[in-house]
């Protein structure tokens, strides 16, 4: 029984998504165009807990995709370079108080 027990937790465990699976879901709510499409790379854990930031291609609405830009996600809100709130979230993420760059 406690075999089936640690089984059963584990299994369900991988059932959650992580929190880098997260901060991208979140990210794909802000994007525009073909969400689905997104692409992630560098997703990396914040100084914060629970923040993430790396880089996103998405694609343009021609369907074509503009090269990466850089993304944070943090405290449930998603922000992706050239956003209003992109250099305060990523200032929070990552510690610093210097302006973040696209890229």
């Amino acid at each position: 029984m406690l075999v089936l027990g640690v089984s059963l937790a584990a299994g369900l465990a991988a059932c959650s998504p992580s929190g880098a699976q997260q901060a991208e879901a979140g990210v794909r709510a802000i994007i525009k165009n073909d969400p689905a499409s997104a692409k992630f790379e560098g997703t990396t854990a914040c100084i914060a807990p629970g923040g993430y930031f790396g880089q996103v291609e998405q694609k343009n609405a021609a369907g074509a995709y503009d090269g990466p830009v850089s993304f944070v996600y943090l405290g449930g809100k998603a922000a992706i370079a050239g956003d209003s709130n992109f250099v305060s979230l990523m200032n929070q993420c990552t510690g610093s108080g210097g302006a973040a760059t696209n890229g």
